[in-house]
């Protein structure tokens, strides 16, 4: 947090998050309910896993598995003070923080979720630096904050998935996380893994047509499009799912790696910088 207004930002922005009682209200076991209900299973919605104050790039996913014996996903009120989310102090706000930072660095307690993304991602340069999920320079960052016990595909089809979905992510409604966080943080990637048309295009950008073509050639299994964003200098890129990336062999992953080398070095070489 480099100056007074950032803090003052982040304070509010991940207070606003970490509070949110939203769907405390709804009931289905195979939803949010075990996790965002009042009591005491209830955890604090999970902002993000990595540094994400200082990471280049941003994996985006769909909500966490509710797995609580992943050390950020079982987080709860309890460990910071309060009684529930909704009175967690500021000092508990920012240790909070502190804690989904921190997720990445010690390499002890990532769920294996992760595994595949960390092989495919680790490495890659920007800029001349190697960017890495230990090393701060990515995270991995949810549309949806709180968990579901239920895969979270199946469960936003329903009625009170559709609410949990305008409670925390819609463009004009709500909460707006996703979206406000983008905007505080400023991030130079956004890597999307199946869920590149859940976000507006004021934040995916415009279709850069260049990279598409250079990505087709590659003949990339991964890279779905790719989208540019010259104002804040942001590049954008559908992914294929988790459930893609599972079924490559090592030798795949590594060329993927390559082809997504390959394609952000083009777009740094038409001379963009950081924001």
């Amino acid at each position: 947090m480099p100056d007074n207004s950032r803090t003052t930002s982040e304070l509010d922005l991940y207070g606003s998050i970490f509070r949110c009682e939203s769907c405390s209200d709804l009931t289905a076991v195979d939803g949010v309910a075990p996790f965002a209900a009042p009591g005491p299973g209830q955890t604090i919605p999970v902002s993000h896993f990595g540094d994400i104050s200082i990471s280049s790039l941003w994996l985006i996913l769909n909500n966490p598995k509710g797995d609580r014996l992943d050390e950020a996903v079982g987080t709860s009120p309890t460990s910071f003070g309060a009684s529930r989310r909704a009175v967690l102090s500021n000092e508990a706000i920012a240790s909070v923080k502190a804690h989904f930072d921190g997720y990445f660095r010690t390499g002890a307690g990532i769920n294996a979720f992760f595994r595949p993304w960390i092989d495919l991602l680790d490495g890659i340069l920007v800029d001349g630096e190697a960017l890495t999920f230990s090393g701060g320079r990515m995270c991995a960052v949810d549309l949806i904050k709180c968990p579901t016990r239920a895969g979270w595909m199946g469960y936003v089809m329903t009625a009170e998935g559709k609410r949990v979905w305008d409670n925390c992510l819609r463009h004009d409604h709500g909460n707006r996380f996703l979206l406000r966080q983008i905007d505080l943080h400023r991030p130079r990637i956004l890597l999307f893994a199946g869920t590149q048309n859940c976000v507006g295009r004021d934040w995916r950008g415009r279709t850069d047509q260049q990279l598409n073509t250079l990505a087709r050639a590659s003949k990339s299994v991964l890279i779905k499009g790719v989208w540019t964003c010259d104002v804040h200098q942001r590049i954008s890129i559908g992914f294929a799912s988790q459930r893609a990336l599972d079924k490559l062999d090592s030798q795949v992953v590594r060329k993927e790696h390559q082809h997504l080398q390959m394609l952000l070095d083009a777009w740094v070489s038409r001379g963009l910088s950081p924001s």
